[in-house]
């Protein structure tokens, strides 16, 4: 048992899969989907923005929560950490956004970087259990607006089935788009 909960603590995990996306190496692939919501009414989204000064090292960071129908908390952190020289104007007004029923985030203003930022993100209250053999498969991904992804260089993916969280540390974001977990 001990051996069980070590590999899913280390390994990478999934969730409920939904829209499909397309890599020419990859094959077809399904973006991680979230728990429902309860008391759902209306599309909703996580949202945050802040002003940078590009002569200074700061971070934007974004964490919420939602019960889903089964009663779980659904919880979501991003962390974002912008270079100092990282963009060519003196400031920028950054948005980061998690989406209201996938695994992504998008950031906007759609801009590349001089020196990649760093992306540090969290999700946990998922039922992961319900897509054991799809673990293997998790990664971090670019996703451009055809569907097509390119995986993210990062320091690692992780999962853990008991508390039903994914993560990805030290994503490397070169340019502002969509980033999701895909399996």
């Amino acid at each position: 048992l001990s051996g069980l909960f070590l590999f899913g603590c280390s390994d990478v995990g999934t969730n409920n899969i939904t829209e499909p996306v397309t890599s020419p190496s990859a094959g077809s692939k399904q973006i991680v989907k979230l728990p429902e919501r309860q008391n759902v009414s209306t599309e909703w989204s996580w949202s945050t923005w802040k002003r940078f000064n590009n002569k200074e090292t700061d971070k934007i960071v974004l964490t919420d929560q939602y019960t889903s129908l089964s009663g779980k908390t659904v919880t979501v952190t991003a962390v974002l950490t912008v270079p100092a020289g990282a963009f060519d104007a003196d400031q920028e007004d950054i948005t980061m956004t998690a989406d209201d029923g996938t695994a992504t985030l998008t950031f906007t203003p759609h801009m590349v970087f001089n020196k990649p930022l760093t992306l540090d993100v969290t999700y946990s209250g998922l039922d992961l259990r319900t897509m054991i053999k799809m673990l293997p498969h998790l990664g971090f991904y670019y996703i451009d607006d055809n569907g097509s992804i390119t995986p993210i260089a990062n320091q690692g993916i992780r999962y853990n089935i008991f508390t039903g969280t994914i993560s990805v540390k030290g994503a490397q974001i070169e340019h502002f788009s969509r980033y999701g977990f895909i399996t």
